[in-house]
């Protein structure tokens, strides 16, 4: 095992004749004095001039010119660096994988067509004021629930077709304001409607023979009004049509018109 070179007589130490152990990165090795205190007059080879001014060793300027400086360093390669966890907010530096999964977390399985800021904008028209585009399109627009009045407006009935000829035939009222039953060729029952009817909704049916009188029947929720009756048969090749309106009170579809081709 070498010796400091302190505790070296001063001959030894001036021609270097001993050996010191020196540990670096976890490697031991086994220099020379000479070569620790160099050449003399110092030099490249040695530590002698360390106390000089600095770069007058050629050789540790050498090695720290390969080095990246602390203040704004410029790497080459492919430097890595621990990689901070979602939603880090400090000056860490950001890694590649780092800026994907925050990226993935902003597009959040977006379709293709709209993961980009640039499609987004397509997707709005590219314009900047798209919230006061909407709400001034909507503010023309009628409510569900307002009472707004409604101008030039056609309301279009929703006639539905019966599905047969004869027997019974129902109407469902959720989906039907004109029940139209043409060309009977048999006796003809229009049952209970189906559905869920409000006070005073509106039900027309509306038959006709094909060409032979049929006779008509009624479900119980059918009545008809003061001074009128629900017919009973079909004028041969005529056809008629009788108003109901829904009566919330007594749950009876209440006959209020009927009218017959003249």
């Amino acid at each position: 095992m070498g010796r400091k070179i302190s505790q070296l007589p001063a001959a030894e130490a001036a021609t270097g004749t001993e050996s010191v152990l020196v540990v670096q990165g976890g490697a031991t090795k086994t220099l020379p004095i000479e070569l620790m205190r160099g050449p003399p007059g110092g030099g490249a080879d040695g530590f002698g001039d360390l106390a000089g001014v600095p770069g007058d060793n050629v050789a540790l300027a050498a090695i720290l010119a390969a080095l990246a400086p602390k203040a704004s360093p410029a790497f080459l390669g492919t430097p890595t660096a621990p990689t901070a966890a979602p939603g880090t907010n400090t000056t860490q530096l950001a890694t590649t994988a780092f800026v994907l999964a925050a990226t993935a977390a902003i597009l959040d399985s977006a379709p293709e067509a709209l993961n980009t800021l640039n499609e987004l904008a397509a997707a709005l028209g590219d314009d900047p004021a798209f919230a006061t585009t909407v709400l001034n399109a909507l503010a023309t627009k009628a409510s569900l629930t307002g009472a707004e009045t409604l101008t030039n407006k056609r309301i279009t009935r929703r006639v539905v077709a019966a599905p047969a000829a004869s027997g019974n035939l129902t109407a469902n009222c959720d989906t039907t304001d004109r029940f139209k039953a043409f060309g009977l060729t048999g006796a003809t029952t229009f049952p209970d409607p189906t559905g869920t009817p409000t006070d005073q909704q509106q039900l027309v049916v509306y038959a006709k023979d094909n060409g032979t009188s049929r006779a008509i029947s009624w479900g119980a929720s059918f009545v008809a009004a003061k001074n009128k009756t629900l017919p009973v048969a079909t004028t041969a090749g005529k056809w008629f049509k009788a108003a109901f309106e829904w009566n919330s009170d007594d749950a009876k579809w209440v006959m209020v018109a009927l009218v017959e081709q003249a």
